[in-house]
């Protein structure tokens, strides 16, 4: 289980155009779709089922609560 910011579309779309004349750089590369896209801000490798809607609401409740931010991205990388 993990949790996510998911960007909002005009980004998703930003990136989607930056991305799109690279994705024949290398037939090896396997690129995910943009409706995936997201940042990933925790994981969480071991939840117990009966966890799940609990964790769920609590995470409801404190994204509710939490103002839109700003994050910026710099370089390009990947897991090795």
């Amino acid at each position: 289980m993990f949790t996510a910011v998911l960007p909002p579309s005009n980004v998703i779309e930003d990136l989607e155009r930056f991305c799109e004349p690279r994705r024949d750089a290398d037939d090896r590369l396997h690129w995910t779709r943009p409706q995936s896209w997201h940042l990933t801000m925790s994981f969480m490798a071991s939840v117990r089922e009966s966890s799940v809607e609990p964790l769920m609401e609590n995470l409801g409740e404190v994204g509710a609560r939490t103002h839109p931010f700003s994050v910026r991205l710099g370089g390009v990388g990947a897991f090795g």
